[in-house]
């Protein structure tokens, strides 16, 4: 993982959490996501909630698509993630408004 932030905090039990973050969470072998969150929290079991973020597996120099959302929850153990109140961007361009969706995020 890449991580930057305004501020961090830090558990003995392993979770953190951080504010106005930057983040690249290697997600899995192949799979890493890029973006930016206002809180971005990872409990001890590995699960990530993020909090007023972007979210892509794109490149940051070559971001084709992005969503931007409320809530994202990322769990590798299970290899989904879901988004709450989602915005799917081509391109900065808003192309659909998503309520709910789950997606993997494993592949």
């Amino acid at each position: 993982h890449l991580l930057t932030a305004q501020s961090a905090h830090w558990q003995q039990d392993k979770s953190w959490s951080l504010q106005h973050a930057l983040y690249r969470l290697g997600l899995s072998n192949r799979l890493t996501a890029w973006g930016q969150a206002s809180a971005l929290k990872r409990d001890r079991q590995g699960r990530y909630h993020l909090s007023k973020t972007s979210y892509t597996t794109c490149p940051p120099q070559h971001r084709t698509w992005h969503l931007t959302t409320d809530e994202l929850y990322l769990n590798t153990d299970t290899g989904r993630g879901e988004a709450r109140n989602a915005i799917l961007r081509l391109q900065d361009i808003p192309v659909a408004y998503i309520p709910y969706f789950n997606f993997p995020i494993d592949k």
